[in-house]
């Protein structure tokens, strides 16, 4: 099993493991002595568990129903194990190759960190948030509780996004379902989509502070968003890595993008007067069909992302097949 530090550290990089491989991972939630959360490769789904106690972490299997794809969740879990002990020697290489892609040492303290919401949620916005922090406000934000936003609940974030955006300049790009899908159907590939919000909201920090570092999450090839930056002549110390939410700054921006995510998701049940569940589940399949039958699948793309695989099992559900 891979190597990590706690339940939450495995979660990030089963997540970054099974999304490099088409997989659809959704956010977990907490249980007793763990987390646990759903997988999606196209029409199948796997529920995981993490357990943690005095005998380490634990990967449960046992209530996923599919035995198939949970031996493919663990082959690649496994193969790639006995890959990370060549991905240290190759970080040490980008150390010595060059500033970019992997930030060597201790973070700087003067930075600004991005990170996004809504990526694996099928219903809401994509949103990309940006927090430029120094060795004055990492103090602040500290004593504020900041810390990844995967290990508070939406409730809490939502009382703090207030505080940080007071403490911090800062810069939220908020992609809506419409636009998310145009750009989409154009782009046909999500990493150049996160790497176009991801320099608007750097680009919009820059405008008000001078700071050379940017640090985020690893979503793809840091040249994405630098090119990104170039259209726009800037040019930054730009670093990737898993696990960026440990940074003071990224853990403020998740905060941000997770708490402006779920606000427009209670936006929008508000105003339909009924639940868009979060991540891609069958409960978000129950909602989109109950949306189209009460408001027209026409309006669909108004809150939902169709590139998601559940879009043709929509389709397929409100006309049968015989019908077509």
């Amino acid at each position: 099993m891979l190597n990590a530090d706690d339940r939450y550290d495995l979660y990030e990089k089963i997540k970054y493991t099974l999304e490099k491989n088409e997989f659809v991972v959704n956010p977990f939630r907490e249980i007793q002595y763990g987390i646990q959360f759903i997988c999606f490769l196209y029409e199948r789904s796997a529920l995981l568990r993490v357990y943690e106690g005095k005998k380490g972490l634990k990967l449960d299997f046992s209530l996923c129903q599919d035995e198939g794809l949970a031996e493919n969740i663990a082959v690649l879990i496994d193969s790639t194990d006995q890959l990370y002990s060549k991905s240290k020697e190759i970080a040490k290489h980008y150390e010595k190759a060059g500033p970019d892609s992997v930030l060597p040492g201790k973070d700087p303290s003067d930075l600004i960190g991005v990170d996004e919401s809504g990526k694996g949620d099928y219903f809401g916005p994509l949103v990309v948030a940006s927090v430029h922090s120094d060795k004055h406000t990492n103090e602040k934000l500290k004593d504020m509780g900041v810390q990844d936003s995967k290990k508070l609940t939406d409730e809490k974030m939502l009382q703090m996004a207030p505080d940080i955006m007071e403490l911090c300049k800062h810069s939220i790009v908020l992609i809506g379902n419409e636009s998310y899908n145009d750009v989409y159907e154009r782009m046909q590939n999500l990493n150049h989509l996160l790497a176009w919000g991801h320099g608007k909201a750097i680009e919009q920090v820059l405008n008000e502070v001078e700071c050379d570092n940017v640090l985020s999450d690893q979503f793809g090839h840091a040249s994405l968003v630098k090119n990104a930056l170039r259209t726009k002549g800037i040019s930054v110390n730009l670093f990737q890595r898993p696990r960026a939410e440990s940074n003071i700054a990224v853990a403020a921006a998740s905060i941000l993008a997770r708490a402006t995510f779920v606000e427009e998701i209670m936006r929008i049940e508000n105003h339909y007067q009924m639940p868009f569940p979060k991540g891609c589940s069958e409960n978000t399949l129950k909602s989109a069909i109950l949306f189209c039958e009460s408001h027209g699948r026409e309006h669909l793309p108004t809150v939902a992302k169709l590139h998601f695989n559940l879009t043709q099992k929509i389709d397929d559900i409100l006309v049968p097949e015989e019908e077509v």
